[in-house]
């Protein structure tokens, strides 16, 4: 709203968005009654049938990774596959082991299994006297403390037949809008670790569940055996307990590098890839230049797989694409599956940046019994290889000899050939994209489809680094460049020539209610854009309206010069039930001309029992008329605020409570809250019914005791704030996020002004763009008493139009829910 009121951007280009957001959403049914939409009708129970419920197992089983599994101390065998018949005791330690991680986005299953669950159960369906011993050892992501794992625990790991070390990652370290600050083992494991390692039990196993890499440098020799996955679902248990026993050999590889600490990394501000732009490091597989812990594309099995018979394309032109063929062999004594990968590694070109190597292709076999062959190919495609030329303003692919290289990881080769590369890729039009300025038009206005659309013009001061590319018609090369359709033949076609029709040089007219789409076809390929022709229909109405008072409305509609005679034109104006809406002017009108314009007056009466509290009434305006169309109707509308007798009465929140009782409290609807005690230490001191001076200006702290409703939780409410001055003062804050939208003054002549408003949200401790400090405050209160995090007050002022005095303040409407949506809050107004 804020861009659209600065002249740097148009409703068009936004309802142009939204006819795309929400043609999408009518053609998945969404607004369609439940019956005529086949998914509504599925079920819980069919999400979670078993045969689903097995599928997420196997998924689940598929996707851990064995990361290490080395024999035994004077051993020739592993540790893993254990066998479960074998294991008479047990011993699972850390607190992620008895838990489901599900990650964000997650949905709810019925079925949830942890590795204490899956483990203990095939342990037991082994030998049902078997002990499975589960100690937390006092650990999490969070914890500061060493961990404390009890006597009885060290006791039983010291001549456990097998022990499971957890470690990881959950919703507490990392999610949307929350990133891990470091690759440190989060929490207190290490610690976890260090203390079982000291116990001296080789047939220990590390398992860890994370959201990416952790640092394991220090650790990993402690261990004969690592597993690792993800957060892999509602079955995680059971998968790891398979993989664990053998029931399924692992087969899974990192789809990331497991960088060995942050010392490998660049700042997280610095989003370069290359080792050019950071500091020689590199980031991903493709550009980093040190030695990971592991490497991308790695997973070890409990089979050896070997690589024959290896063929591959010796040349290709850069449209074209290149085979490599294979044979895998089990070549050990259990059946497994494995993932050959097909890197490309890129020639040197001057003053091009390419990636060492791109995995560019995999290929998983079957499970293949031992001795058993298969052969695999895997194809790329030459046009992938490309990479962007800013000079060109394209993607190219460069001549040159490509290494192709079968491996089993980003570093383990199997099998390499050269791949001379040549030719450029043959330019042909992708897309069209039809983006006009506006998506509504009124009869006879016109659009130019081979013109500008001013909003989409580069404002990054910055242009001439990059392609112009602002034209409502835009086509797009293969290659990603931008095509000059200067030299091209387009085409164009409107599907409701009743409502607007198109000409062959690109000139769109409308002519009648309606909506149309509208085409542009470049060598075959087509873009649309929709457009609406409405009626200029307008309601005027006054924004607020107090009890038992009266007020005028006018309905109004402007028949476009160019556009068609309307028959038949009514007007008509419906509100709340026990208002009374009189015509005092004509409402129907036998024909509407072009270029004529028709208003009806309207008498509106308030009820004297009209309260704020009821949903702002609204005024709901129909215009109904034929034209060469059809007979339409058309709405136009606004909604009147009712006022409260005062701001107090506006009050709904208790957004202070009293350290001596903090449950009363509640500013975001999570009982949090400010403390009445630090707010009365602060500068100013802020005590029920204080004054203070800010800004210039005069405040009143509300009244009211800690615990009752002190604020005005923003939604749209009418509040009297009268006085004469230069400058409109609000104390105010927000939850869940900054809070911005537009208020109004009403001034008592009647004229309003509308401006922004914006606080942020009070854990920011800033003020938002245009506001400053009130106090911030050393800690909070929420259900269980003092929180020790920062929190603020704002304020924000507006300057008042000169000579007029304020009669009420309309508040935005942010929004009435408060956990976990965004809420602004008004705690005190001053005019001065």
């Amino acid at each position: 709203e804020a861009a659209i009121k600065a002249g740097i951007l148009s409703e068009g280009v936004i309802d142009h968005d939204l006819v795309q957001l929400f043609t999408v959403r009518m053609e998945t049914g969404e607004f369609d009654p439940p019956n005529k939409v086949a998914y509504t009708h599925i079920t819980k129970a069919q999400i979670q049938s078993p045969a689903h419920q097995a599928l997420a197992e196997k998924v689940a089983a598929n996707s851990l990774v064995l990361l290490k599994n080395d024999p035994l101390p004077g051993a020739s065998e592993t540790l893993l596959p254990a066998n479960p018949a074998a294991l008479k005791n047990v011993v699972i330690v850390g607190n992620i082991a008895n838990t489901v991680t599900l990650g964000g986005y997650s949905g709810d299953p019925t079925l949830r299994v942890n590795a204490v669950q899956g483990i203990t159960a095939a342990v037991k369906a082994a030998d049902p006297d078997a002990t499975v011993t589960f100690d937390a050892c006092a650990t999490s992501t969070t914890a500061t403390a060493p961990a404390a794992c009890s006597a009885q625990t060290q006791a039983a790991i010291k001549t456990a037949d097998l022990v499971l070390v957890f470690a990881g990652t959950d919703a507490s370290t990392a999610g949307e809008g929350s990133d891990r600050k470091s690759l440190a083992m989060p929490g207190n494991y290490d610690s976890l670790i260090s203390q079982v390692a000291a116990l001296g039990n080789p047939r220990t196993v590390l398992s860890l569940q994370t959201d990416g890499p952790v640092d394991i440098e220090n650790v990993k020799g402690d261990f004969p055996a690592i597993v690792y996955s993800a957060y892999n679902g509602e079955s995680q248990g059971t998968a790891l307990a398979d993989v664990l026993f053998g029931k399924q050999n692992p087969s899974g590889h990192l789809d990331f590098t497991w960088y060995k600490d942050d010392s490998q990394l660049p700042p997280i501000l610095n989003y370069g890839l290359s080792a050019a732009d950071t500091g020689g490091l590199g980031r991903t597989y493709q550009y980093f230049t040190g030695t990971p812990t592991y490497p991308f594309g790695y997973g070890l099995s409990y089979t050896h797989f070997s690589y024959s018979n290896v063929h591959t394309s010796r040349a290709a032109d850069a449209n074209g694409k290149a085979t490599v063929q294979f044979d895998v062999t089990n070549t050990g004594s259990a059946a497994g599956a494995t993932v050959a990968q097909l890197y490309v590694a890129s020639p040197t070109v001057p003053g091009a940046q390419l990636p060492s190597e791109r995995l560019e292709g995999f290929a998983k076999t079957a499970v293949l019994k031992p001795g058993q062959k298969q052969h695999l190919s895997v194809t790329v495609s030459i046009p992938d290889l490309a990479v962007w030329n800013d000079q060109q303003q394209k993607d190219v692919v460069y001549d040159g000899t490509y290494t192709l290289r079968l491996g089993t990881d980003a570093t383990d080769t199997v099998a390499s050939a050269p791949l001379l590369v040549t030719g450029a890729i043959t330019p042909r039009i992708q897309y069209v994209t039809v983006q006009p300025d506006q998506v509504v038009f009124t009869p006879g206005e016109t659009l130019d489809l081979t013109g500008k659309n001013p909003w989409i013009a580069d404002d990054t001061a910055q242009a001439a680094q990059h392609q112009t590319a602002d034209n409502v018609v835009e086509a797009v090369d293969n290659d990603e460049s931008f095509v000059n359709l200067a030299g091209k033949h387009v085409s164009y076609r409107s599907d409701n020539p009743a409502v607007a029709t198109v000409s062959r040089n690109g000139i769109v007219t409308t002519h009648a209610l309606g909506v149309a789409t509208i085409s542009a076809t470049v060598d075959g390929v087509t873009g649309s854009t929709p457009i609406s022709v409405t009626e200029p229909f307008t309601t005027t109405a006054p924004a607020v309206a107090a009890p038992g008072a009266s007020f005028t409305v006018t309905t109004t509609i402007a028949n476009p010069s160019g556009g068609e005679t309307l028959r038949d034109a009514a007007f008509s104006l419906t509100t709340s039930a026990g208002w009374t809406v009189t015509a005092t002017t004509p409402a129907t009108f036998s024909t509407v001309s072009p270029g004529r314009t028709i208003t009806t007056s309207w008498a509106v009466s308030v009820p004297a029992d009209a309260t704020p509290a009821q949903s702002p009434p609204a005024l709901t305006a129909q215009l109904a008329f034929t034209d060469g169309t059809g007979r339409h109707s058309e709405n136009s509308g606004t909604t009147i605020s009712i006022p409260y007798p005062s701001i107090s009465a506006a009050y709904t929140n208790p957004g202070v409570s009293d350290d001596s009782d903090t449950t009363t409290g509640n500013l975001d609807g999570g009982n949090a809250s400010y403390s009445a005690q630090t707010l009365a230490a602060a500068t100013p001191g802020l005590t029920p019914g204080a004054t203070f001076t800010h800004d210039g200006l005069s405040f009143t702290w509300p009244d009211a005791t800690p615990g009752t409703p002190d604020n005005i939780v923003a939604t749209g409410q009418t509040i009297p704030v009268s006085g004469t001055g230069s400058t409109l003062g609000i104390i105010g804050t927000a939850d869940y996020g900054a809070a911005s939208g537009t208020a109004v003054i009403t001034y008592s002549d009647g004229t309003t002004q509308n401006f922004s408003l914006a606080f942020n949200d009070w854990w920011t401790n800033a003020p938002a763009p245009g506001g400053d400090m009130l106090v911030t405050l050393p800690y909070l209160n929420n259900a269980n008493g003092a929180q020790h995090n920062q929190v603020s007050l704002y304020a924000s002022t507006v300057t008042l139009i000169p000579g007029k005095t304020i009669k009420y303040l309309t508040l935005p409407d942010v929004g009435t829910a408060l956990i976990n949506q965004t809420a602004m809050h008004i705690f005190a107004i001053s005019v001065g």
